[in-house]
């Protein structure tokens, strides 16, 4: 069998161990995935961070997406409007604090570890690094910009970047 995916937000890790299931006769399942509106998927938004660790939840056309680290970015399927996964073994929750505002996501990885963050900013920033800014590819990112009537272009406006050698 082989599946090829012309997306990094496809869920072929989790199709693939549903179709190998179905070839063996072995139980499966096809998760059940819930409505969720937009503006519910908006309120889960921002840097949740876990001691070294950042995660970056953003909602994008009616899905809410998960990136971690140098890990590609996943759309997470919805079975409630706090609960998401992954797939089976992966596992997002999120909680609310007493004021009933989302401010901490638990998240049960593959392996069994399972890590508690919290909220830092509901913002996203997206910088720029490497060779011709000032800092380098180890350096502090140069945030970009956003235009607040279109949240989702990013740009860069009066920077001389550095010739690249």
């Amino acid at each position: 069998m082989i599946l090829i995916s012309n997306s990094e937000l496809s869920h072929s890790d989790f199709i693939i161990p549903q179709v190998e299931k179905i070839l063996y006769n072995k139980p499966y399942s096809i998760p059940a995935i819930a409505k969720v509106s937009t503006e519910d998927l908006n309120k889960l938004e921002g840097v949740y961070s876990s001691e070294k660790t950042n995660f970056y939840i953003k909602s994008i056309d009616g899905k809410l997406i998960f990136k971690e680290g140098s890990y590609p970015r996943n759309v997470l399927l919805a079975k409630s409007k706090t609960s998401f996964q992954l797939d089976e073994k992966f596992t997002c929750t999120f909680q609310p604090n007493q004021n009933g505002k989302i401010d901490t996501v638990v998240i049960h990885f593959w392996d069994g570890t399972v890590k508690t963050a919290k909220r830092n900013t509901n913002t996203l920033t997206w910088g720029i690094i490497g060779n011709a800014t000032p800092n380098g590819w180890d350096g502090k990112d140069i945030p970009l910009q956003t235009d607040p009537k279109n949240p989702n272009i990013y740009f860069l406006k009066n920077y001389t970047l550095k010739k690249a050698i």
